[in-house]
């Protein structure tokens, strides 16, 4: 009888639970609808359906962040890292090519696109990506011998694995200038 009467008080504590979650979600949603800008408001909204277990709702949210016309370079930034953390490829690529719209001469920007078409089998557009990103990186070395050569960093990088050894590799690495 003990062991009843101590599962029921679970059973009530995880209602209790439940419902707390349910209602801190709704005004959550609240919030994030109100202001649909508000990058807090929209990551605490895709953090709740994700300890939820609504990854669809979750990547809707990141998604309209991604759609903003005025999105900045932080947001973007901060909604592909979590989009690399869900392991969503796809979204990840998305809003690797709306950054570098916004910040078209970071060489780094192009590299993760580059990375992230390899891995969604965008296999040209990741050549044309790593091309720009090692022409940008040796711009860059040109007055900064210390940055970061992209072009040595790559052929050891695990995700160009699929692509490496195809001839189109070595020629994004030794960009012409247009």
């Amino acid at each position: 009888m003990h062991g009843l009467k101590a599962n029921l008080e679970d059973i009530k504590k995880g209602q209790t639970q439940f419902q707390h979650a349910q209602s801190s979600l709704s005004l959550l949603e609240a919030r994030y609808t109100t202001n649909q800008g508000d990058l807090n408001a929209a990551f605490e909204l895709a953090s709740a359906y994700l300890s939820l277990q609504k990854t669809n709702e979750a990547n809707l949210v990141l998604e309209r962040l991604v759609q903003q016309t005025n999105a900045s370079a932080q947001t973007l930034l901060s909604v592909a890292n979590a989009y690399s953390q869900l392991q969503n490829m796809t979204g990840l690529e998305t809003a690797l090519t709306k950054l570098v719209k916004v910040i078209p001469d970071n060489p780094e920007a192009w590299y993760d696109l580059a990375r992230a078409q390899t891995v969604v089998r965008k296999t040209p557009e990741a050549f044309q990506s790593l091309r720009t990103a090692v022409m940008l990186s040796n711009k860059r070395l040109a007055t900064n011998a210390g940055a970061k050569n992209l072009a040595v960093e790559a052929p050891n990088d695990p995700a160009f694995a699929s692509i490496r050894n195809l001839p189109d590799f070595k020629k994004a690495l030794t960009p012409q200038e247009p």
